[in-house]
């Protein structure tokens, strides 16, 4: 089945051990957001011909080859990031290009980031040249299984385009925002300006839940945060608890099953909702 719309999910990340020498310190310099190169965009005229094929990670994570200044990468489809962000120990890092970028907030707790700028990057139907990308740790663990990857692509990569997600086929493409050239269940969509990251809402019952941030980079389950949990007063059938790890380190969270909860024009039936400590959902 094919989604019309993103999938809704948070993101789970983080220690890799590498056999290559380890990146040297960032420098003291800092770049902040603000005054990074965003670079220059380009989306091709046959975007819509250009599918990007993909594999599902053991952790439902949309893992697929990409090009970093002319070389292929491999990647993660994370629409819950705000800057793409390359491993730390990817042989992409070019450590004297490498300044801090400041620090961050993820499950488990705050990360420090470096900013690297790029030449050119391209994912299918879409090219960028110049811009760059954050640098952080980003262990094996994230997909679930032994493979690392070079790089989470977020949301300034993608929030200027539509994204079609054919999880039948195993493939996804860019195309011009407000193109519909498929049939399913839709939802409305914005980018946080204070969050950077993808927004819609939930409905469990009569209580609208917003906002929720749509996530590709963890397909494992829906997340509430605990203030958006005890705000909707939600009695599940039956509580147990789990661990999910991020870039911070790792945090245990409740695991419930609840049912009818809607997203826009799609009804979902009993899913899988977890609940911890964080921003992913708050009501």
């Amino acid at each position: 089945m094919r989604r019309a719309l993103l999938a809704l999910v948070p993101l789970i990340a983080v220690v890799f051990v590498s056999a290559r020498e380890p990146a040297k310190p960032v420098a003291a310099a800092s770049v902040s957001p603000a005054a990074r190169d965003r670079g220059v965009y380009r989306l091709f005229d046959d975007a819509e011909a250009r599918w990007v094929p993909f594999e599902l990670t053991p952790g439902n994570q949309i893992r697929f080859t990409m090009q970093l200044d002319g070389r292929d990468r491999t990647a993660i489809l994370d629409t819950g990031v705000s800057y793409t962000l390359l491993a730390k120990a990817s042989p992409a890092v070019d450590t004297a290009k490498l300044v801090a970028g400041g620090s961050a907030q993820a499950i488990g707790g705050s990360v420090q980031l470096g900013w690297m700028p790029t030449r050119t990057l391209a994912i299918g139907g879409l090219a960028r040249t110049g811009g760059g990308v954050t640098v952080t740790d980003l262990p094996a663990i994230a997909t679930g299984s032994t493979a690392a990857v070079d790089l989470l692509v977020g949301a300034d990569l993608l929030a200027g385009h539509a994204l079609d997600i054919d999880y039948a086929a195993h493939r996804f493409r860019l195309i011009r925002s407000g193109r519909l050239p498929f049939k399913g269940e839709t939802a409305p969509l914005t980018v946080s300006t204070e969050r950077s990251v993808y927004e819609s809402a939930a409905t469990l019952g009569t209580r609208r839940l917003a906002p929720m941030i749509v996530d590709t980079g963890d397909g494992n389950a829906i997340t509430f945060s605990n203030e958006a949990w005890a705000t909707a007063k939600l009695v599940p059938r039956a509580k147990t608890s789990t661990i999910s790890y991020g870039l911070g380190g790792a945090i245990v969270s409740d695991l419930v099953i609840l049912d009818g909860l809607d997203i826009g024009a799609l009804k979902a039936g009993s899913l899988e909702v977890r609940s911890l400590q964080s921003y992913f959902l708050t009501a």
